[in-house]
């Protein structure tokens, strides 16, 4: 048995166990979860120990954990009350680095923007607590408070990731329940679907403000030529850009999408990345922090950027230009195939599966009258 043939059990109306090892067994159930079960005999009673979730838990480390139990039983002790014991008293600050090597460091392009928010909004309330001993109402006060003092977004962006945590810890059967489900989103922020995009008035506005903002301004001006997310415009690194074939080849690990894309730059796009270049020196990145060679912005550095600035013009933000490109392109009559695969998106049902076209030479020539366009625009500033 293999972590991929775990993954791929077909599931039953009724659950069912398959035998791992000695005494370990793999309970897939109806939903979908896939649970590790030590099932063994101690003080002449059958008893059960969950030791987690796949794949929270792959097969390798459940074969361990399974061993361990073993070893306790031959020494005359009950693992189950040993694991419980040790999950009652395992702390946030514990598990959350738990969490981090094994969920967090694997799924996300940035996960020190996780840890860093740990950091900063969790621990200092609850890091040397018990993961056990949170309750709903300490977490349902921490993320009011955000959201009470002006920032619903961001304690919307607290309980979520309050919530993988906990859902982590209670896969790992650290805790029974999650607290923050009592805390439904309803009650900490309203989404609503952003229609933000900048005019073809507003454009020269933007254009001359730019020009006060140096390195952060050529960032926000590139993510409009290339029409990039923020993301992959701060993660960028200067081995992603070929001058030579004017091109900016962004890796799956980077990629929303998780598949490779290349952004086709045009002369003004390429004039720009040479111009933060020279600003970066040495910087492996294209956007370093400050005294770093390696690091890139944090995540909100641009947003901050914007909001550092008097724009005269109503508010927007970094990913508004996204679809401030996409707005201009569609009415400007650009084919929408081209328009959507610039913009890095997969379409949905059967022309998503079966479409690969890459359209490299109509959006190399698209992105370069885009730009020609904007640069018309500026001479109105």
């Amino acid at each position: 048995m293999t972590d991929a043939a775990i993954a791929k059990l077909k599931l039953r109306n009724k659950r069912y166990a398959i035998g791992i090892a000695r005494g370990l067994q793999l309970v897939v159930y109806p939903t979908g979860r896939r649970s590790w079960i030590f099932r063994y005999r101690f003080g002449g009673r059958s008893r059960s120990l969950r030791l987690g979730c796949f794949p929270s838990i792959k097969i390798d480390r459940a074969r361990r954990l399974a061993l361990k139990c073993g070893l306790m039983l031959a020494m005359d002790r009950d693992p189950g009350e040993a694991v419980r014991s040790a999950r009652r008293n395992i702390t946030v600050r514990e598990l959350g680095a738990r969490w981090v090597a094994e969920v967090v460091d694997k799924a996300r392009k940035d996960p020190k923007a996780v840890t860093r928010y740990l950091g900063r909004e969790v621990y200092p309330k609850f890091g040397a607590r018990t993961m056990a001993s949170i309750t709903p109402w300490e977490t349902q006060k921490l993320i009011f408070a955000k959201r009470d003092a002006g920032k619903p977004e961001a304690a919307a962006a607290l309980r979520h990731m309050l919530k993988r945590l906990f859902d982590y810890a209670k896969a790992c059967g650290v805790v029974a329940t999650n607290p923050v489900e009592l805390t439904p989103l309803r009650y900490v922020t309203q989404h609503k679907s952003r229609q933000r995009f900048l005019s073809e008035q507003e454009l020269p506005v933007f254009f001359e403000r730019l020009r006060r903002m140096a390195r952060t301004g050529i960032a926000l001006e590139l993510m409009l030529l290339t029409l990039c997310r923020k993301s992959e415009m701060r993660l960028c690194r200067w081995e992603h850009i070929n001058f030579e074939k004017a091109i900016w080849e962004l890796p799956a690990e980077l990629s929303k999408m998780k598949t490779a894309h290349i952004f086709y730059l045009s002369r003004q796009a390429v004039a720009l990345f040479r111009r933060l270049k020279e600003m970066g020196g040495r910087a492996e990145v294209v956007l370093p922090m400050k005294d770093s060679l390696t690091e890139p912005i944090g995540a909100a550095v641009l947003n901050k950027a914007i909001a550092r600035v008097k724009w005269g013009i109503p508010h927007f933000t970094p990913h508004d230009l996204r679809r401030t490109a996409s707005t201009h392109l569609n009415e400007l009559g650009y084919n929408p195939d081209w328009i959507e695969k610039a913009l890095n998106h997969t379409p949905l049902g059967v022309r998503g599966t079966y479409n690969r076209a890459q359209f490299g030479t109509e959006r190399r020539r698209m992105l370069q009258e885009w730009a020609d366009w904007l640069d018309g625009l500026k001479g109105e500033c």
